[in-house]
């Protein structure tokens, strides 16, 4: 009997609600996740970067059209799924990184945009 009450007193004890350990990994976790997804979303929906140079530089409003639909597209993906990342995991710097890779990213493919008078 005195194990019975071992475990019952294991079953009421509540673990520690967040270790540093815990916090590193969810940190670590939601940082990794957030990128990679928000590179898919980029890659999936874009042509590379001198592709997207060399294919659609040639004037055409429709490409034109047709990259910031693909561009806005990849964006908002990736910004939805790191928001819905960090709030399950309640850490923000996932949703902060990918804010900041999808910005950088917009800024590189509206500028091809821009540089080729697409």
């Amino acid at each position: 009997m005195a194990s019975d009450v071992g475990w019952r007193t294991l079953a009421k004890a509540k673990p520690k609600a967040d270790s540093d350990e815990m916090n590193r990994l969810k940190t670590v976790l939601g940082l990794a996740t957030s990128v990679i997804s928000t590179e898919h979303f980029f890659s999936v929906s874009l042509s590379a970067m001198p592709t997207t140079r060399r294919f659609f530089g040639d004037g055409n409003a429709k490409d034109k059209a047709d990259v910031e639909k693909s561009l806005n597209i990849a964006t908002l993906l990736s910004l939805g799924s790191s928001a819905l990342i960090s709030a399950y995991l309640r850490k923000p710097e996932g949703f902060i990184a990918s804010a900041g890779l999808s910005a950088y990213l917009y800024w590189q493919y509206q500028r091809i945009l821009k540089d080729n008078k697409i």
